[in-house]
This record gives structure tokens, sequence and C-alpha cells, in this order.
């Protein structure tokens, strides 16, 4: 069976492909080609910290869901509560320290965000795509990766063995692209695994936390 269909590029990429192959075993496969592009009415939704906005939280959204994806955001960071307050106004304040950087970043990248379409890599689900500073993008990437080999729910060794040497085979391939920011990116480390603590996922909680302890600067 098949089914052809005309549907907005950023509905489509937001998790379709994994949610595809997992609710039909892997059987079903997606493939697109852009039709046109047509004007929309987006807007920048920023988020404040402490009464100022933080570039690397602003996303581009349509108008008609900026209210709502804005009170989602700040819903999920005001449920962090695994984080402990001090542990999180530290995150904050290194976040603050941090520079921002101008660069479209993905905001989600990992390998199930990767498909083969027309016989080429293509990289879908932009819809956490926004300005800020790639490092900050690797550093995400780092965390759902290895989050994976520190996970709960992964037991067999094999497979953590496999993530791990993914993962460091990723940052030697980056880091030779774009040599010069494994000391920045390191500082992005507890700021992104803090903010992965919003998301509320158990099997990580523990690893995450640790992550943001040993990664803050002292004081």
């Amino acid at each position: 069976m098949e089914i052809v269909c005309i549907i907005p590029l950023s509905e489509i990429i937001v998790d379709f492909y994994n949610e595809l192959k997992a609710r039909t075993r892997g059987y079903a496969s997606m493939d697109y080609t852009l039709d046109e592009y047509r004007a929309a009415d987006m807007v920048k939704l920023d988020i404040l910290v402490n009464q100022q906005p933080v570039d690397a939280l602003s996303i581009i959204v349509h108008r008609d869901d900026a209210y709502h994806k804005g009170q989602r955001l700040v819903s999920k960071m005001n449920h962090a509560i695994d984080l402990p307050v001090q542990l999180r106004n530290g995150a904050l304040t290194a976040l603050n320290n941090l520079p921002e950087g101008r660069r479209i970043c993905h905001g989600d990248f990992h390998p199930g965000n990767v498909m083969i379409a027309s016989g080429r890599e293509v990289v879908i689900d932009w819809i956490d795509a926004a300005c800020g500073n790639p490092l900050a993008d690797v550093a995400r990437t780092s965390i759902l990766v290895m989050g994976a080999a520190n996970s709960s729910q992964m037991t067999r060794q094999v497979e953590k063995w496999l993530v791990r040497i993914f993962h460091a085979a990723y940052l030697r391939y980056y880091f030779h692209r774009h040599p010069g920011g494994e000391k920045e990116y390191r500082q992005w480390l507890p700021v992104v695994a803090a903010a992965r603590l919003s998301e509320n996922i158990p099997e990580v909680r523990d690893w995450l936390i640790t992550l943001v302890e040993k990664g803050l600067p002292p004081g």
C-alpha cells in the first residue's frame, strides 16, 4: 500500500520517521520530495531567564502555535524536579557565561534522525532547530547518544560498547572538521544535561544528575 499526500514538512518530520518504524516494526518506509515553498506566518519564540532572552532556547514557530509551545517549554523547565535547586542555578549561571552563537542548529540530532531518501542521507526532524552555538548542538547529541549507553534499559554490554565506539567516532570526526572547540564542548555538557532532565526520563535520571554535578565549575 502507498499513501501520497501534501503536508508541511515541519509537521511530517517531527519524530515521524521513528514512529513509523516503531509502529510497523520496521516494515514501512517513507520518502519525500519538496513540492514548493509557501509563505507562512512564522515568529521567533523567545524564552526569558531572569528577564533576559536566551538564544539557545529560542525557536521559530508558526504564530498560531507560539503561545502553546512557549507554555510547554516553560512548563518543562519548571518541572525539572529531579535537578536540585543549587545545580539548576549553577547550570543557568554556566549557560549565561557561554557564548550564544549565531549558527543554525538542529537541536535534536542523533542517528534516528538520519534517513536514506532517493539514495542520499537526509537529516530530518528539524522542529527544534534554532539559532545558537553549534557546540551546544554537539553536546546535545552526546547526551542523547551516551544516554542510551547509560540507560537502565540497555543491559547488554556489547550494545553499550558499540554505542560508545560510535560516540567517540562522532566526536573525532566533528573536531577534525571543526578543531579547537573541545574545551567549550565540555562546558556545554552539564548545561545540556540539566536541560535534558526537564524531559523526565527516569532511566537516565541518575546519570544526568551526575553529569551536571561533575561538569559544573565549583562554587
